[in-house]
């Protein structure tokens, strides 16, 4: 049989504010609409894929997510180094609502190669944490699920 997925559609707008010459902040806004996430096999009605329920009985929640960071750019002799952090909030579908999804993170980076500062190497630690959360997990009443991620990034950028 032929299947046909509807993915969501997202969408997301930020600002980003310079404070003064050294100081960033920025904040950003989002939105997924997960109610028409759904799959179809030929000939069937349409499905809620964490459930299985048909669709029109049990669409998912529309999320929200929202961020906000400062950044500022500590300047020596021999280079400009920033410095990071940001704060952020998001909701993820779940079975029976959304769930809440918290993030702290801090980062930095430096310039290496020389004066021309052509290669940057950036490092970023994120942290995020959510309680009592359900994801694809059917509902049960016993069930307290929490969740708690250490993400470390290392990104190499070559400026042309």
């Amino acid at each position: 049989k032929d299947i046909e997925f509807e993915f969501p559609m997202s969408c997301a707008m930020g600002l980003v504010w310079r404070w003064t010459q050294n100081l960033y902040s920025t904040l950003d806004l989002g939105f997924t609409q997960w109610s028409e996430f759904s799959y179809k096999a030929a000939g069937e009605t349409r499905i809620n894929p964490m459930s299985g329920k048909p669709h029109s009985e049990d669409p998912l929640d529309d999320t929200w997510s929202t961020r906000t960071g400062l950044e500022y750019l500590v300047n020596t002799e021999a280079r400009v180094i920033p410095v990071r952090g940001g704060l952020g909030w998001e909701e993820r579908p779940s079975i029976d609502g959304t769930d809440d999804y918290f993030t702290f993170s801090l980062g930095s980076g430096f310039p290496v190669g020389g004066a021309a500062r052509e290669v940057f190497i950036d490092v970023v630690y994120a942290f995020t944490y959510a309680n009592d959360v359900r994801g694809f997990v059917p509902l049960q009443t016993d069930l307290n699920t929490d969740v708690t991620e250490h993400q470390a990034y290392v990104s190499l950028l070559k400026h042309f």
